[in-house]
């Protein structure tokens, strides 16, 4: 009997000191506040893409190589960007203009070497760019103006005509696709398809003896590099 109180005792008291340690009833849990003491890392990944678009460069000047049905070309290029994806350009291209039957033989009488130049403004529309990233930005391109002719006489020899030049100008137009590769905020590179449509005047321009051209209008492949400032 004696140890059966002592042990009485005992559970008593061990039911009582867990009773007190329970939370009373209606009494609110405390919990701790995030913000006392976490701190969230968030990627300034996003921060530094959003930098870049509010910081891009509005303006860019550059150099083209241009290969059509009559050769190769050199360029020059200015495009200033309007918006986000309308951009405003003024480019100058220098060619060389042939008859479709020409090949350089010797049996062909040659009576004008030909240039031709033209100086078009046009407009380039940015398309996706929702959906691609700056890595690839296609587009489509229309553009107008004026397109120089210029001659020189094929009976001297190259560097002494083109100190005797005929320049004579008439208007076209071209449409076109394309699109901008690469992320370099400070850089342009693209590539470009384009129609050119270059009537001029009759009777035309004398290529080669007994040839007429009277249109100069063609597919030509554009590369470009520029700079943006």
């Amino acid at each position: 009997m004696k140890y059966k109180g002592l042990y009485i005792a005992l559970f008593l008291l061990v039911l009582e000191s867990n009773s007190i340690a329970q939370t009373p009833v209606g009494t609110p849990v405390k919990t701790s506040n995030p913000k006392d003491s976490a701190i969230i890392f968030q990627s300034p990944r996003p921060l530094l893409d959003d930098n870049a678009a509010t910081s891009a460069l509005n303006n860019s000047f550059g150099f083209a190589g241009v290969i059509n049905d009559y050769g190769f070309g050199l360029g020059l290029y200015y495009r200033r960007n309007l918006t986000t994806d309308l951009s405003a350009l003024a480019t100058f291209d220098f060619g060389t203009g042939k008859g479709p039957k020409e090949f350089g033989l010797f049996d062909e009488i040659k009576i004008n070497r030909i240039y031709v130049m033209p100086l078009m403004a046009s407009l380039q529309y940015r398309l996706l760019s929702n959906v691609l990233g700056e890595g690839l930005r296609p587009y489509i391109t229309a553009g107008a103006g004026p397109a120089f002719i210029g001659t020189t006489d094929a009976s001297l020899d190259f560097f002494t005509a083109l100190l005797h030049p005929k320049v004579t100008t008439t208007f076209g137009g071209f449409v076109g696709f394309g699109a901008n590769f690469g992320t370099d905020p400070k850089t342009t590179f693209g590539a470009s398809l384009k129609y050119y449509i270059i009537p001029y005047k009759s009777p035309g321009i004398e290529s080669t003896q007994g040839t007429f051209l009277t249109d100069f209008s063609g597919a030509a492949l554009t590369i470009t590099y520029g700079f943006n400032f």
